[in-house]
């Protein structure tokens, strides 16, 4: 007969594997790509005033591995606006989070 496992000792064993650095990470990288976004604009802010907003409302971080950013967009066009604003972005990261070491952007469609 299989073990039953109370609810307590289910999050104990599901937090032990938690690392607290990694989630640290994750934390400041989640608020840098926001500010850093967010700052984004338009040459010309009459005709895009809320660029960066939209991006950021458009787009999801998925992962970072070997110094890659993995980023969702909802639609092609969004995926070319990131990559346009690439050396924006990228940037403002290693200013923001140097120790993560980010090198490149990998942009993908939602599924």
């Amino acid at each position: 007969m299989d073990k039953i496992y109370s609810p307590a000792d289910f999050l104990a064993a599901i937090f032990d594997e938690v690392n607290i650095g990694d989630l640290r990470d994750a934390q400041k990288l989640s608020r840098a790509w926001k500010s850093i976004v967010l700052g984004i604009k338009a040459p010309n802010p009459e005709t895009d005033p809320n660029r960066g907003e939209k991006m950021y409302s458009h787009s999801k971080l998925v992962d970072l591995k070997n110094g890659v950013l993995f980023i969702e967009t909802d639609h092609p066009g969004w995926s070319q606006m990131f990559q346009l604003h690439r050396d924006y972005i990228l940037t403002g990261l290693k200013k923001a989070a140097p120790e993560l070491e980010i090198s490149a952007l990998a942009l993908r469609l939602q599924k």
